[in-house]
């Protein structure tokens, strides 16, 4: 019963943990889309403007002329003049968007109305944010500490962040993928730190984009060393074909600084911190800090390893289990590939399963408390009964066939003491009858009879036939009452049956003052005439033994040995074990003639016998039933070994 209850208490506990693990992680699934999926309309259609009005701009002939004649200077200014307007109108929308959900008033920068001088690239755009009222501080007060995270100091809600066209960079590179340099004349600003990083990153990325054939959008880092946290750019990069010729001209590099509003968003919402993965730096606002040195090193291990999004990534970070997806955000781009990264804490999950795995085994233990309290007022219940019928079957073991059983209960412990009590009284029954047939028959018959050895029909076996009778039996019992002659007959009976078992032979049947012996049926013993002739001559010693102390009766033996027909014979409804044949006549005549206390055996008996045993040749005797004289052996007494 105990492993009943701990085989249910541990299927429950593994169905349970699986099935909270199953629920947090399509839980955790759920999350994961909506991450994956959301982004913001208003950044959907500011890319997709960009892009459209990016195709513009490199369509031009004007940039299409630059682009043929090398011209750095007019190529700067025309991306100035013409994507400036477009990144401040798109600035103007993300003010706007941005005003309505957090009542911020932003004001965008003014466009330049007087004609600024020419230059290979666009001043940078710096958009300037009033400081925050007292309602907006209300609205947003500081962070709290996040509760999922140890001491590490939680994101604000929605915080008013730097729009992504507010600074924008440009880049030119040529048909062999040289990057076109700004030229001296232009002011100090464009020789900036920033500025000749993001000219050496695009040389780094010279060999794909040569190789463009369409738009791609690429991902850029732009992080200096002074630079207390990452810089990332999200690149907008075109090749440049002749629109006649169809002739690569170089390619166009539109850059602004990523801003993913659905990755706050998304942390404001559910208990998922993501950000942005790209060549061993991880760039993200919500990932709290305690976690993001351990992260970026589990991360590049496993990117140098797999690229590929792990959906079942488990990782411990500050000591406690996160769940970490990562996806491709260029997966098909031959620039450098940037991956979003998702973190979302397990230890909930994983409390939850801790909490239920010890309320399952508190209610196991109860349980197994439970069925050992009823087992032993079980086991009391059936020890009584039980013991009763262990000692009653040990004294039927001993052939005590009368011991009978109380049934107390009318249930399965009653019903099997019933079923006992009708098992001891066949068994009584069956030794009963055993017993009888035993004393009609043979036990060696009867055994056999019983556990089916002799089979009902006849067989050809060599047998010797021994016949044992008393001589004048007639005259001698004529004054005897019958009691006498009973007691007599059984005296003398017994000891010859006695006598036949220890020569390994088998009494077929008394007739009268007559015995008539097997050797050899209903199986061989080896030399079966010489245990034969050896069992007469000691029948012939125990005649004279017991004639010494009681009543003198005179016996002579009569053997024959031969081939005969062995088995059941008789009605169907009683049967005899005995053996037919001419030698079973044969042997029943030499007892007729035999005198008193002689043995003659026939010449194939004779035959079989060694030289311990003497005898002597009769003449040719005359036997009723035979045409010709018999020839027949006197065996002596005193020559017997017994």
């Amino acid at each position: 019963m105990l492993l009943v209850v701990a085989g249910v208490a541990g299927a429950t506990l593994l169905v349970t943990q699986r099935q909270v693990g199953t629920a947090y992680d399509q839980l955790f699934q759920e999350r994961l889309a909506n991450q994956l999926t959301y982004l913001p309309r208003q950044q959907e259609e500011r890319l997709d403007t960009l892009l459209r009005q990016s195709r513009t701009f490199v369509e031009s002939p004007e940039v299409q002329r630059g682009f043929r004649e090398r011209d750095t200077a007019a190529l700067y200014n025309l991306a100035r003049d013409r994507m400036l307007r477009l990144v401040t109108s798109e600035f103007d929308q993300f003010a706007k968007d941005l005003a309505e959900e957090q009542s911020v008033s932003i004001t965008p920068p003014p466009i330049p109305t007087t004609n600024p001088p020419v230059t290979n690239a666009p001043a940078p755009i710096e958009p300037k944010l009033p400081p925050r009222t007292a309602e907006q501080k209300k609205d947003f007060p500081k962070p709290a500490p996040n509760p999922k995270t140890k001491g590490a100091p939680a994101t604000k809600a929605r915080p008013v962040t730097r729009p992504p066209a507010a600074a924008t960079f440009v880049g030119f590179m040529d048909e062999m993928g040289t990057v076109l340099q700004p030229t001296n004349g232009l002011p100090a600003i464009y020789q900036t730190a920033t500025r000749k990083r993001f000219r050496e990153q695009l040389e780094s990325m010279s060999t794909p984009l040569r190789k463009l054939e369409a738009q791609q959008t690429a991902y850029m880092d732009l992080t200096l060393e002074t630079d207390a946290h990452g810089r990332l750019l999200e690149l907008i990069c075109l090749p440049v074909f002749d629109g006649e010729t169809r002739e690569r001209l170089g390619a166009f590099v539109l850059g602004f600084p990523y801003f993913d509003r659905g990755e706050q968003a998304i942390s404001d919402v559910s208990d998922i911190e993501n950000g942005v993965w790209l060549q061993g730096r991880l760039y993200t606002r919500t990932i709290p800090e305690a976690v993001r040195s351990e992260l970026t090193r589990q991360l590049a291990s496993l990117l140098d390893r797999d690229t590929e999004p792990t959906k079942e990534l488990l990782l411990t970070l500050d000591s406690r289990p996160h769940r970490v997806f990562y996806t491709a955000l260029n997966p098909d781009s031959p620039l450098p590939t940037a991956y979003k990264v998702g973190l979302y804490s397990w230890a909930e999950a994983l409390e939850v399963q801790r909490r239920l795995r010890w309320q399952i085994i508190g209610l196991a233990i109860a349980a197994a408390l439970a069925a050992v309290a009823a087992s032993v007022f079980l086991a009391r219940g059936l020890s009584k009964p039980l013991r009763e019928l262990a000692r009653g079957a040990a004294r039927i073991e001993t052939g005590d066939y009368s011991v009978r059983i109380e049934a107390r209960t009318q249930d399965e412990v009653g019903q099997l003491a019933d079923a006992f009590n009708q098992m001891a009284e066949g068994l009584a029954l069956k030794d009963k009858y055993q017993h009888v047939l035993g004393m009609v028959a043979d036990k060696t018959v009867a055994k056999r009879l019983v556990t089916g050895e002799i089979a009902f029909g006849g067989e050809a076996r060599v047998v010797t036939v021994l016949f044992c009778d008393i001589r004048g039996f007639t005259e001698l019992t004529q004054a005897m009452p019958p009691s006498e002659i009973f007691r007599m007959l059984n005296e003398h009976m017994t000891a010859m049956t006695r006598i036949i078992h220890e020569h390994h032979g088998v009494v077929d049947k008394f007739m009268g003052d007559a015995v008539m012996a097997l050797f050899g049926a209903p199986e061989s013993h080896g030399n079966d005439a010489l245990n034969a002739a050896r069992c007469a001559l000691r029948i012939l010693a125990e005649r004279e033994r017991l004639n010494a102390g009681g009543r003198r009766l005179s016996i002579g033996l009569g053997l024959a040995t031969g081939e005969m027909v062995a088995g059941c014979m008789g009605s169907t409804d009683r049967l005899n074990y005995t053996v037919l044949g001419p030698r079973v006549n044969l042997a029943a005549r030499l007892c007729a003639v035999a005198g008193n206390t002689e043995v003659l055996v026939d010449d194939a008996t004779h035959a079989r016998l060694d030289s311990r045993i003497t005898s002597e040749a009769v003449p040719g005797l005359q036997l009723k039933g035979f045409a010709e004289a018999v020839a027949a052996h006197r065996l002596h007494a005193a020559a017997s070994p017994n």
